[in-house]
């Protein structure tokens, strides 16, 4: 993982991070299994590829697929609700 960038706005207040990798690592399998490793925190999650631009993370979110080529992948997602919105945006290079 390159970085992990967010953003949020809760009841007007603005809060924004960026993350460095810091070797981070996400791993895709074939199996719809995504293992990562941030920090020696290892953990999985199931995914599923919903289309040509989008992916479901089960229990973390879903993604649109920003970028994927052989060396970058960027995933970015928004949501909004009645207390705010929020973005995130995960650059990942191989």
């Amino acid at each position: 993982m390159q970085s992990d960038i967010y953003h949020e706005n809760v009841q007007g207040v603005e809060y924004s991070d960026t993350t460095l990798g810091m070797g981070a690592t996400l791993e895709f399998k074939t199996n719809g299994k995504v293992y990562y490793n941030f920090l020696g925190q290892q953990d999985s999650a199931n995914y599923t590829i919903k289309s040509d631009s989008v992916i479901d993370i089960v229990d973390v979110d879903t993604y649109d697929i920003k970028t994927l080529t052989t060396n970058q992948f960027v995933l970015f997602s928004k949501s909004a609700d009645s207390s705010g919105t929020y973005e995130e945006t995960i650059n990942l290079i191989k």
